[in-house]
């Protein structure tokens, strides 16, 4: 059960609030009043303002730090500029060249603060960035990225795809269309749009090969051609039936469905099964070595551990089962062919192309406020560090685990993470053996679809089994 608290409380004085803890961290582990005071405040503070991303002023919040420096970033700028509001800079790595050039001043010198301010658009980002140590913060001189009042900021891993340039499918591959669907199967070059297409090799729990679905529509993921379809409300999955691994070479089972017999050999071939083969907690991976269509039966590889008869499965990569909205399969030569619907003219379609995570810090005193990170092949955000807060961002679209924090004093807050193949937040911190606190706080997030292709052992928020003093509360996961 959530508690909606409200107060009249201005989002100038929740950012004091947030900066002060930042500041005074040393003081509040020598103080429990003070630090039970600050977590009610703040857990009080964040309820009154669910799910949305706080509010930030580009010219105006955090002024009152004499000598703070404000820099000013826009898709439309330019990194030789000088990084003022009129002047802006183009790049992440040219905002990380224009901090450290303050932070490696002489200490005595050092600014009381810089804010990295983000201008609307999209920031293009299908490399990792990385932050170290030398880009760290300070408590006197604490470093914030945030969005512009109002602005919608996204920093994009992925290519999105002009509905332009989508036309009818044609030539051979029309024969494995089904009848009901070919219609709406609509044809796009990747290779045109220099999209990099090619498999690739992402496991999860026990080896188990993952789909390698990239592609995402609207901000939800899209499936490559599969049976069972995927259902959110229902199970995507058959169990096997009169599953045989004594008669045969290999392990066997029925296709009772008799979806397997319209296939193509090509298709047969390429087709891949994933699921819970041995049992629910274990996930499994493996190939259709033969088909008998005369009996309809399959004979499939594991890939690793075992298979029996209470085992369930789906089978993807199959053009023929393309048949419902943003079903898709990708030929050899990079021709993307997907089911689209009408009014497709106006989804937004974005193949994830960075392959790590999009961002990677290994900092202290650093503050991420109302960003945007999506499309992904792996992960999203990962900071290592102490003395951090990340609060009203989105996170979504990856292939992995989309959060991963591991330091002290850690806030995470107002946050939404969604259209996640594993994990959405995990956290590490503080000392199990003398039993040292983190006084990290997982507060007040929204967390949903997770779990969407590693189907064991990935949660909505994963607390390392070491981990000590993190407090998490008002989260709604679902």
């Amino acid at each position: 059960m959530r508690y909606l608290i409200s107060v009249n409380i201005s989002n100038a004085e929740r950012n004091d609030i947030i900066m002060k803890k930042l500041q005074n961290s040393s003081l509040q582990k020598n103080n429990k009043l003070f630090t039970v005071m600050c977590v009610v405040i703040l857990s009080i503070v964040s309820v009154s303002l669910p799910f949305k991303a706080a509010e930030s002023n580009c010219k105006n919040n955090l002024q009152n730090f004499e000598g703070e420096i404000q820099l000013y970033i826009s898709p439309d700028g330019n990194d030789n500029a000088e990084g003022s509001e009129d002047s802006p800079l183009a790049t992440l790595e040219g905002v990380k060249n224009a901090v450290r050039r303050y932070l490696s001043a002489d200490k005595k010198e050092l600014p009381d603060g810089i804010t990295v301010n983000f201008k609307e658009g999209v920031y293009k980002q299908q490399q990792t960035f990385c932050l170290s140590e030398e880009d760290s913060g300070s408590a006197e001189c604490p470093i914030i990225y945030r969005a512009c009042e109002g602005a919608e900021v996204i920093i994009d891993g992925g290519v999105k795809l002009d509905t332009e340039k989508f036309s009818p499918a044609s030539g051979d591959i029309l024969s494995r269309f089904s009848e009901d669907a070919v219609s709406n199967i609509k044809a796009y070059n990747l290779v045109s749009d220099g999209v990099d297409y090619s498999e690739i090799i992402h496991r999860g729990t026990h080896s188990a090969l993952l789909p390698d679905c990239r592609l995402y529509v609207n901000n939800e993921r899209a499936w490559l051609g599969r049976y069972p379809n995927n259902q959110k409300y229902e199970s995507g999955y058959k169990f096997f039936s009169e599953f045989n691994d004594k008669d045969y070479d290999g392990y066997t089972f029925i296709d009772d469905s008799g979806k397997v017999k319209t296939w193509s050999e090509e298709s047969i071939d390429d087709a891949r099964i994933y699921g819970n083969f041995q049992i629910d907690w274990m996930a499994s991976s493996g190939k259709i070595l033969n088909y008998e269509p005369e009996t309809e039966r399959i004979t499939f590889s594991v890939d690793k551990y075992d298979a029996n008869q209470n085992g369930r499965y789906f089978m993807y990569n199959v053009p023929e089962e393309i048949d419902s909205p943003f079903e898709y399969y990708i030929d050899d030569n990079g021709m993307l062919y997907i089911y689209l619907p009408s009014g497709y003219e106006t989804a937004d379609i974005n193949f994830a192309q960075c392959t790590g995570n999009i961002i990677e810090a290994d900092v202290n005193y650093y503050t991420f406020e109302g960003l945007t990170f999506e499309n992904s092949v792996d992960g999203l955000f990962q900071m290592n560090g102490n003395n951090n807060t990340v609060s009203g961002c989105i996170f979504r679209c990856c292939g992995g685990n989309a959060v991963c924090l591991n330091g002290n004093d850690v806030i995470f807050d107002s946050n939404d993470i969604y259209s996640v193949g594993k994990t959405a937040l995990y956290v590490d911190g503080g000392e199990i053996t003398h039993l040292i606190p983190s006084d990290n706080e997982i507060t007040n997030n929204r967390i949903h679809d997770y779990a969407e292709l590693n189907r064991v052992y990935s949660a909505g928020i994963d607390i390392k089994s070491q981990s000590v003093g993190i407090t998490v509360s008002h989260n709604e996961i679902y």
